[in-house]
């Protein structure tokens, strides 16, 4: 095709072409750098973050049963009674404490399936203290000691809300 005079065929520079793949670079890098950053952003399973967590979550599985338990004993396991949960209008016994086998801190419900929950594993203690105003036990603390943390130990108090006995 022939040219019409005065109109130029237009197309990049060498200098262009050296600045769009500069700065196409520069991109490039940064995103592959926020890319490592949010990679180390999300916990090891065995850090000590994500065992805290693991001992935090454990704690408020049991406070929650415990703060609206009808009756609790509290010895080397806690043993509660709580509210029907299965629709079976009965209500229902649960038992926490450290499989000595397995150094796994477990719930143990006593119906007839005989369910058991591993709430948190390589625990090396686990203790509990009744708080009693009275006859009453009014409060709970819960203590754990992880065997991979052992001067750490994590504790939560629960206020009792039916006040068993």
């Amino acid at each position: 095709m022939a040219r019409r005079p005065g109109h130029r065929a237009r197309a990049f520079t060498l200098a262009e072409m050296a600045v769009s793949l500069s700065i196409a670079t520069v991109l490039l890098v940064s995103m592959g750098s926020v890319m490592v950053l949010a990679s180390r952003a999300i916990p090891d399973p065995d850090s000590r973050a994500a065992r805290a967590i693991e001992a935090a979550r454990a704690l408020e599985i049991i406070a929650d049963d415990l703060a609206y338990a009808q009756t609790i004993a509290v010895a080397s396991r806690i043993n509660a009674t709580v509210a029907d949960r299965n629709g079976d209008k009965a209500d229902e016994r649960v038992k926490y404490g450290v499989d000595v086998d397995t150094d796994e801190l477990v719930a143990v419900w006593s119906d007839p399936d005989q369910r058991t929950l591993v709430l948190l594993d390589g625990v090396a203690t686990f203790s509990a203290q009744a708080e009693r105003d009275g006859a009453a036990t009014v409060a709970v603390t819960i203590e754990i000691t992880l065997m991979d943390m052992p001067g750490e130990p994590f504790r939560r108090r629960v206020q009792l809300v039916n006040g068993p006995e």
